[in-house]
């Protein structure tokens, strides 16, 4: 089983460019430095957040051996009820834009809402049944498999984010593989999750010191 040590060493290597980023930073310190300058300059979330998701990509193709294989990973800011803004999109952005998927029943939102992965294995087939009303087609492919993770806050009991992968390939993504796609999943979702309490923060800070 390779799921897990795949998403860890993807993982490791991003952590591995933040450790450098930091090291190149305390040689460039001086005392004069003020600790707010630092702080500034060594916490770059969105950098982070952005080869996380480059890493979830990564991981994936490296998982199945698949250099060729069309994923698409989108980290989206979620609101009370739907989608609110694409944050980090890769390697493209998506078909839709955002206002297509502030509907409630959408993937992305069920995921949210729940609190649970959500697996579609089949778009097209699921596209001729009923239930397929409780989806939504806007942030699907046209053709494959889509997963959407949430991305809980766990201390403030809040699920901000959710985050999306397709690959135009059905079944790649399969519901009886949920408990591996929840083990895989859950080595990002704890850094993505971190580094967006990181970016809260860091606004947080910077938006005080302009005032």
């Amino acid at each position: 089983n390779r799921i897990v040590p795949t998403a860890l060493e993807v993982i490791n290597d991003v952590v591995d460019q933040k450790r450098h980023r930091f090291t190149e930073v305390l040689h460039t310190t001086t005392d004069g430095t003020q600790p707010g300058d630092v702080f500034i300059t060594i916490t770059q979330p969105d950098l982070q957040l952005r080869k996380l998701i480059e890493a979830v990509h990564m991981a994936i193709k490296q998982l199945f051996r698949q250099e060729g294989l069309d994923v698409h990973v989108v980290l989206a800011k979620m609101g009370d009820q739907h989608a609110e803004q694409f944050l980090f999109c890769y390697p493209r952005p998506p078909r839709r834009s955002i206002a297509d998927l502030q509907d409630a029943s959408c993937t992305m939102s069920r995921a949210k809402d729940s609190g649970r992965i959500q697996i579609v294995p089949d778009v097209e087939r699921a596209a001729e049944r009923a239930e397929y009303l409780m989806l939504s087609t806007s942030e699907m492919p046209e053709q494959g498999s889509l997963v959407c993770v949430p991305i809980p806050l766990r201390d403030i009991h809040d699920i901000p984010l959710v985050l999306s992968v397709s690959v135009p390939e059905r079944n790649f993504f399969d519901s009886w593989q949920e408990p591996l796609w929840i083990k895989f999943f859950a080595s990002f979702e704890r850094r993505i999750a971190l580094e967006y309490s990181l970016l809260l923060l860091k606004t947080k800070v910077v938006n005080a010191t302009i005032r």
